[in-house]
C-alpha cells in the first residue's frame, strides 16, 4: 500500500476504517480486530465492489507470515462478527463459492483535509490501542519435570520481552510484572484482562534428549481465543536460536511493519556461547525480582556469563542495571555504600555501550548514574533521552527522568514522565509509589495520599508505598496514621534503616524525644552489620531539632555521595532546615 492509500479514511454506514492508524470505529467507538483481520478488512474496503480471489488476499495480507489452511475464513468470520454481519444474509462481505470475497456496501473514500477532519481522537486511539499494540509474555512452563527450571522459563520470557521491547510499534509489559504467573495452571485470557494488554503470549518447554521444543500461543481477551500458535525446536545448547525465531514470528503475527534495521535488531545475536546465554537468563530472572538480595545474585550470574564471553554486551548492561537497582533502592533497604555500587555500575554501562551503542538498558542505567552519583542533571537527561530514542516504551528510562526532574524541583515535568512510565507498566508498585512521592514533594498532599492509598490497594505488601504514604500524612499532621504505615513498612522491609529514620523523625517532631533517641541507638546498632546512610541519622536529628549534629551527619553523607541527600533538597519536612545558610551551602556541594 502506498502512503497516500494508507492515509485515506473509508466510511460505510456507521463504520469508519483508518488504515494508517489501524483503527476501526463503529458509531464512533473503537472495535478491536486481530492484526491480520484488520489488514484483510482494509484490503476489502479499498477494493469494494470487486471480487478478490484467495490467491490475491494471501499474497497481499499474509505474504510475511505462515498461513494456515483456514486463515482467510477465520479472519472473515471475525470481521463479520465485528460488523454484525452473517454469511447467510451478508450485508458487508459476500462469499463467492470457489472464487473469493466481495465487499458489498458503497464506501465513501476521504483523503487529504477531509480525512484529517474525521481522524480519530487521541482518546479513541488510546482506547483502540492503535498507536501501539500492548503485549505480555508469560514465563514458559516446563512439561518435563526432570528439567523444570523456573529460572530458565522466566529467563527466556525476559529475553523475548527485551527483544520485542526494542520495537516502537509495541508496548511489552516488563518481566517484573509477569513473575507471579509462573504456575502451570493459568488462564492467559484472564491474565490479559488483568494486565490490560491486547495480547498475551504463553508457551511450554520440553526437553527431549539434547533438543528443546517450544510450543507457543498468542491470545486476545476480546475474542477470548488463540489468534496465533507455533512451535520451535533447537539444540538445548542453542536456546538463542529459539529466541531469534520466536521474536521475528511474533512480530509477523502482530502484523508489525518492520524496517530493515528493526529486523536486524531482532535477529542480532549477542553471544554464540550457550552457557554464557543461560547464565545471562538466570541473571535476568534474579534482576527482575527487584530486591537487594536478588540483585546481588543477578550480579554473580552476569559475572559468570561475562567470564565465558567478555564481549557479551547485554550481560554488561544487566550488571549495570543490577548495581543501579541496589543504589536506588538502597535508600529504603540500606543497600551498600555509594562507592561500592556506582563506580561498578558506571564501568558496566560504559562497557556495554562501547560494545553496542544501541544498548537501551545501558544508556538508561548511565542516566541514573549521572544523576544520583555524578550529580550531573544534563548528562543524565542526555542518557535518558538516548535510551528513549532507541526504545520509546522503555519504562525504566521514563521513571529515571521523572526522578531526575522531581529531585531538581521540576514537578510538572516529573509528573508527566512518571505518567508515561505508568502507562507502560500500570501495575508497577514502585512507579505508583513514586508518583505519590512526586506529588508529595510538589506539595500536593491530598493528591499524594489518594495516589498512595490507590497504590497500596494494588499491592499492600510493598514496603516503599507504606513508607511513601507516611510523608504526606506527616505534612497533614496525621501522625498516628503515618506511624501505623511506617510500622507496616518496617515489618515488610526487614527493618529498613530508612523507615526507622522516618519513624525517629516523627517521634522527635511530636515531642517524644526518648523514643526518637531509642530509634537513633537502634540505627547505630544496625550500622554494625548493615550499611546505614549518614543522611538517615540526620533525619532523626532534624526531628529532634538537633541541627548542629544534623549538619555533621549530613556533611558526612554529602562527602560520601549518598543518594539519600537528594531528599533534603526537595522534601517539605526539611524546609526550615534548608533555609539556614550553612545547610543551603552544604547541599549546594551535592549538586
Amino acid at each position: 500500500m502506498t502512503s497516500e492509500t494508507e492515509s485515506r479514511v473509508y466510511e460505510f454506514g456507521k463504520f469508519r476504517v483508518y488504515p494508517v492508524h489501524r483503527v476501526l470505529l463503529g458509531d464512533g467507538k473503537p472495535i478491536t480486530l486481530a492484526p491480520k483481520s484488520f489488514d484483510l478488512l482494509s484490503v476489502l474496503v479499498q477494493h469494494h465492489g470487486k471480487l478478490l480471489n484467495k490467491e490475491f488476499l494471501l499474497e497481499t495480507v499474509w505474504s510475511d507470515a505462515a498461513v494456515e489452511e483456514n486463515s482467510i475464513a477465520k479472519a472473515i468470520s471475525e470481521i463479520r462478527k465485528a460488523l454484525g454481519d452473517t454469511s447467510k444474509s451478508p450485508r458487508f462481505i459476500a462469499t463467492i463459492a470457489k472464487h473469493g470475497y466481495r465487499f458489498l456496501p458503497q464506501v465513501i473514500v476521504r483523503s487529504g483535509p477531509l480525512a484529517a477532519a474525521t481522524a480519530p481522537s487521541t482518546a479513541e486511539l488510546r482506547i483502540a490501542g492503535a498507536r501501539v499494540t500492548s503485549l505480555a509474555v508469560l514465563p514458559f512452563i516446563w512439561l518435563t519435570p526432570i528439567t523444570n527450571d523456573t529460572l530458565l522459563g522466566v529467563g527466556m520470557a525476559d529475553a523475548l520481552i527485551t527483544k520485542l521491547s526494542s520495537l516502537p510499534q509495541i508496548v511489552v509489559r516488563p518481566t517484573a510484572s509477569i513473575l507471579k504467573y509462573t504456575a502451570a495452571h493459568r488462564d492467559p485470557v484472564s491474565i490479559a484482562t488483568e494486565m490490560g494488554v491486547d495480547f498475551v503470549l504463553s508457551g511450554s518447554l520440553q526437553q527431549i534428549d539434547d533438543r528443546l521444543r517450544l510450543t507457543i500461543q498468542m491470545v486476545t481477551p476480546d475474542q477470548k481465543r488463540c489468534v496465533w500458535a507455533d512451535s520451535f525446536e533447537a539444540r538445548f545448547t542453542s536456546l538463542f536460536e529459539v529466541e531469534d525465531s520466536v521474536s521475528s514470528r511474533v512480530a509477523n503475527a502482530l502484523a508489525l511493519k518492520l524496517t530493515p534495521a528493526q529486523k536486524q535488531l531482532l535477529g542480532r545475536r549477542n553471544t554464540s556461547d550457550g552457557e554464557a546465554y543461560r547464565a545471562y537468563l538466570r541473571g535476568r530472572y534474579f534482576w527482575s525480582e527487584q530486591t537487594f538480595t536478588s540483585a546481588l545474585k543477578a550480579i554473580d550470574c552476569f559475572r559468570e556469563s561475562l567470564a565465558l564471553d567478555p564481549n557479551y554486551s547485554v550481560a554488561w548492561a544487566g550488571m549495570a542495571d543490577s548495581y543501579v537497582l541496589i543504589g536506588v533502592s538502597g535508600a529504603l533497604t540500606g543497600g551498600l555504600p555509594a562507592d561500592q555500587i556506582w563506580p561498578h555500575a558506571k564501568n558496566a554501562s560504559l562497557r556495554a555501550i562501547a560494545l553496542h551503542d544501541s544498548q537501551t538498558e545501558a544508556h538508561a542505567a548511565l542516566g541514573f548514574i549521572n544523576f544520583f552519583y555524578e550529580h550531573d542533571e544534563q548528562a543524565a537527561h542526555r542518557e535518558f533521552d538516548r535510551a528513549l530514542a532507541l526504545q520509546p516504551h522503555y519504562a525504566s528510562a521514563h521513571h529515571g527522568r521523572s526522578l531526575a526532574y522531581g529531585f531538581s524541583g521540576k514537578h510538572d515535568e516529573a509528573l508527566e514522565a512518571i505518567e508515561q512510565a505508568i502507562a507502560i507498566e500500570p501495575l508497577s508498585p514502585i512507579f505508583n509509589a513514586n508518583k505519590g512521592y512526586l506529588l508529595y514533594i510538589a506539595r500536593r498532599y491530598d493528591d499524594a495520599v489518594a495516589q498512595l492509598r490507590k497504590a497500596i490497594a494494588l499491592d499492600e505488601t510493598f514496603a516503599a508505598t507504606h513508607y511513601r504514604l507516611s510523608l504526606p500524612l506527616i505534612a497533614q499532621r496525621n501522625y498516628d496514621d503515618a506511624t501505623q504505615h511506617l510500622q507496616q513498612a518496617l515489618a515488610l522491609s526487614n527493618e529498613s534503616p530508612h523507615v526507622l529514620g522516618a519513624l525517629g523523625y516523627i517521634y522527635g517532631l511530636t515531642k517524644q524525644a526518648e523514643r526518637a533517641k531509642e530509634i537513633f541507638e537502634r540505627l547505630n546498632r544496625l550500622a554494625r552489620t548493615r550499611h546505614v546512610s549518614d543522611a538517615t541519622f540526620a533525619e532523626v536529628q532534624v526531628g529532634l531539632r538537633d541541627y548542629d549534629n544534623a549538619w555533621i551527619s549530613l556533611n558526612r553523607a554529602v562527602q560520601n555521595r549518598a543518594p539519600a541527600v537528594m531528599a533534603f533538597r526537595v522534601d517539605p519536612r526539611y524546609e526550615e532546615l534548608t533555609a539556614l545558610p550553612r545547610f543551603a551551602d552544604l547541599l549546594l556541594q551535592h549538586e
